[in-house]
């Protein structure tokens, strides 16, 4: 299955390359497959089929449109119960390139199965024509491919390969038993190129209810789920979307409490402011007296009170008296 991713690349691509195309054709930028366009090209003639793919290349605006040639073999293969489709190898049309706005288309008998089928042909190598001529591709065959079936929804010719890419199974009886053969014709399945209107759909703001007209039963089931497919997809991107809102709101919460812890200064012992000392508290006033017995000069605190004495020097211990203050 293709991705939303690989459909937007090459939205992109194209884009790109094609710069802003037909931008005013609103809900006419679909060719509309009527019964009358399956009917015309179901004559199976080469003729018919030129002039089909010609109304196919107006629509789009190509400046010119592929030969279609010949082919040989029935006129209606399912007709002919004894043809061996298992020796059909071959592509289901092969476009060669003679210059500049010129092409021819071979188409495979093969094709000739339902007119769905063969407008889902005509679709494909028309577009192939018109990419080519612009120089649009990818080198990688397989992958141009892919780009070719994508770009017939871009270019407006999705209903076409909508209607015709879905695979379909008959039986022929031969020999006795039922051989049953099933066909399938593109690089994308119908569900991969119903994924891809809707997403074409979106980008030119086009309505699906719109394009529902002219489609069949199972393109209509294909267009369905796609669109489920979108919205589930819608869905799924917008809880994405709300979880990763959360979860950075949670990682921002946490970065800013640790932050906030990191800016916090650490917890220190508070040391006890030392009470000043009562002797500091008011200046002590001394005085200076003689040991009695040796003479030793010693400094005493002046007191209202006789304080004792003992000297340093002979350790004679003795009594000073108040000393007398004198008024004047």
């Amino acid at each position: 299955m293709i991705t939303p991713e690989w459909i937007n690349t090459q939205i992109g691509f194209l884009n790109l390359r094609l710069g802003i195309y037909q931008p005013f054709a609103g809900r006419d930028f679909y060719f509309d497959p009527t019964p009358g366009f399956y009917g015309f090209i179901s004559q199976g003639s080469t003729s018919a089929l030129n002039e089909a793919i010609r109304m196919l290349a107006d629509h789009i605006i190509a400046p010119s449109s592929p030969r279609i040639e010949e082919w040989d073999g029935p006129a209606n293969p399912l007709t002919t119960s004894d043809h061996d489709w298992s020796e059909q190898k071959g592509p289901p049309g092969m476009i060669h390139y003679d210059g500049p706005l010129r092409s021819r288309i071979k188409i495979a008998v093969t094709n000739k199965h339902t007119p769905h089928i063969m407008g889902a042909i005509l679709a494909h190598e028309l577009t192939h024509h018109f990419l080519a001529n612009k120089w649009i591709g990818y080198p990688d065959v397989t992958e141009d491919e892919r780009l070719t079936d994508f770009a017939t929804v871009f270019l407006g010719l999705g209903k076409l390969t909508l209607n015709g890419y879905h695979p379909i199974q008959w039986s022929v009886p031969r020999k006795g038993k039922v051989v049953t053969y099933t066909y399938q014709v593109g690089y994308l399945s119908a569900r991969e190129i119903a994924d891809v209107m809707c997403r074409v759909c979106a980008f030119r703001s086009i309505q699906l209810p719109d394009v529902q007209a002219n489609l069949t039963d199972s393109a209509r089931g294909h267009l369905a789920a796609a669109q489920d497919a979108v919205v589930q997809h819608e869905r799924r991107m917008q809880e994405e979307k709300e979880r990763d809102a959360r979860r950075a709101r949670r990682r921002q919460k946490w970065q800013d409490f640790i932050s906030r812890f990191r800016r916090r200064p650490k917890p220190t012992a508070e040391v006890p402011k030392p009470e000043p000392p009562a002797a500091r508290q008011k200046e002590t006033r001394t005085r200076v007296v003689a040991c009695i017995s040796c003479g030793q000069k010693l400094r005493i605190p002046e007191s209202a009170d006789a304080i004792r004495v003992s000297c340093r020097a002979c350790g004679k211990s003795f009594v000073v008296a108040v000393r007398a203050h004198i008024g004047g």
